[in-house]
């Protein structure tokens, strides 16, 4: 998901003859980033023939909605029990990288002004690690510290601002960008004792006890991992809006997995991995959306089994000031609104996290950086970009194998 707001989300299981299922859902990313974006789900051509039951469990999480459906034999308590596990599941990565609760781990971490570590979660790790990564690998285009520029364009709510930001301004908040500048580290756990002090004496007894000098001793545990966060400027804020969608989906497939559950599908937000297949061994089929046109319409059709997909395209996420177009994507290295033509980019991962942090990256990018940075890294990705005449299409190599026959 996009770190600004306003960001596509377009994947849509499809019926055999193209056509969808199901009203459209509007949703959000993290309430303090309006995305208006449609997420279309529907049953499969061919699920309903089958013996194996489907079981469909949705809810509300991040400020948008998630939607999981399972092929599985399962009474109503079993069902009950999943749902109830993958919703804490949710709850819990929700409480922890939440931007607009305040006592969420990441928001925590954003208010720290110290030179000590701190102290955070696996799951907080796992996506600032990786976040990292994709930031290098992208030369700078992903970056979760651009909250002080959505700030200022006035993209961290529904409206912008009301009138384009200086460049002083801009350089000034750009300076706050700097995921660099984060230190992460993984290391045994320390606990630590502390010895009686003169103080802590009582004084009854205090005139026979020897002179207590004051220590602190620290004992390694060996088979405990903690995780700690060290930010090299104190001003510098995080927003991962861009990828925890794209772990949390994850997370909940590796749930699903271990409960011993192999063919499903897990959407969050817009962002889907499908695990295994549908019944009689065929592969999930998703649909991409259509620039500029009416929700639901399909431009590709893909097959995934045992993949990610993720979206990105501001083509209805905009404003116009002064007869200008200004996105609500923001180049991090620039600190503006990106200037090029590509209307969406669709990413197809091994795991929702990259899948969604890539489709970001690429979106700012644009088409031929973005082609350039995909073929380097050997990600499929499916290129749209707007023209005079309408749209023209660009695809990597590696992104062909998904396609239904008649659409490479």
């Amino acid at each position: 998901m996009i770190l600004v707001a306003n960001m596509a989300r377009l994947m849509m299981p499809l019926l055999s003859n193209n056509r969808v299922t199901n009203k459209a859902i509007r949703f959000f990313t993290f309430r303090t980033q309006a995305v208006c974006a449609v997420l279309l789900l529907c049953v499969l051509a061919g699920c309903s023939s089958s013996n194996v039951p489907k079981q469909l469990l949705d809810g509300e999480t991040m400020g948008t909605r998630y939607h999981i459906t399972v092929f599985a034999k399962l009474t109503d308590a079993q069902r009950k029990g999943l749902h109830g596990e993958l919703q804490s599941e949710l709850d819990s990565i929700e409480a922890l990288m939440s931007s607009y609760q305040a006592d969420s781990q990441l928001m925590k971490l954003n208010r720290w002004s110290k030179k000590d570590k701190f102290t955070i979660d696996e799951h907080v790790f796992n996506v600032l690690t990786r976040a990292q990564t994709i930031h290098d690998m992208s030369d700078g285009a992903f970056d979760i510290s651009l909250s002080p520029l959505i700030e200022l364009w006035g993209f961290a709510t529904k409206k912008p601002t009301s009138s384009v930001p200086s460049r002083q301004q801009i350089n000034a908040m750009k300076a706050r960008v700097d995921l660099p500048s984060l230190v992460l580290s993984r290391e045994p756990c320390v606990e630590q004792d502390s010895v009686l002090t003169p103080a802590m004496i009582p004084t009854t007894t205090r005139a026979t006890t020897p002179t207590v000098t004051p220590v602190t001793v620290a004992k390694t545990m060996p088979n405990a991992t903690c995780h700690y966060a060290e930010k090299g400027k104190s001003n510098v804020t995080f927003n991962v809006s861009a990828i925890a969608k794209g772990y949390a989906v994850d997370v909940l497939s590796n749930a699903l997995k271990i409960k011993g559950y192999d063919n499903f599908l897990v959407e969050v937000g817009g962002e889907v991995y499908a695990s295994g297949s549908k019944p009689n061994d065929e592969p999930w089929r998703l649909g991409l959306e259509q620039p500029d046109k009416a929700p639901g319409d399909v431009q590709v059709a893909v097959r995934l089994r045992d993949a990610s997909i993720a979206t990105s395209g501001d083509y209805r996420n905009f404003f116009m000031r002064d007869g200008k177009r200004y996105s609500h994507t923001l180049d991090p290295r620039t600190g503006q609104p990106i200037e090029h033509k590509l209307a969406s980019v669709s990413v197809i991962a091994s795991n929702a996290m990259d899948a969604d942090a890539w489709a970001t990256a690429l979106n700012v990018q644009g088409l031929e950086e973005g082609y350039d940075t995909a073929i380097k890294h050997n990600l499929a990705v499916y290129f749209i970009q707007r023209q005079a005449s309408g749209f023209v299409v660009r695809y990597t190599p590696l992104f062909k194998r998904y396609l239904e026959r008649g659409d490479s």
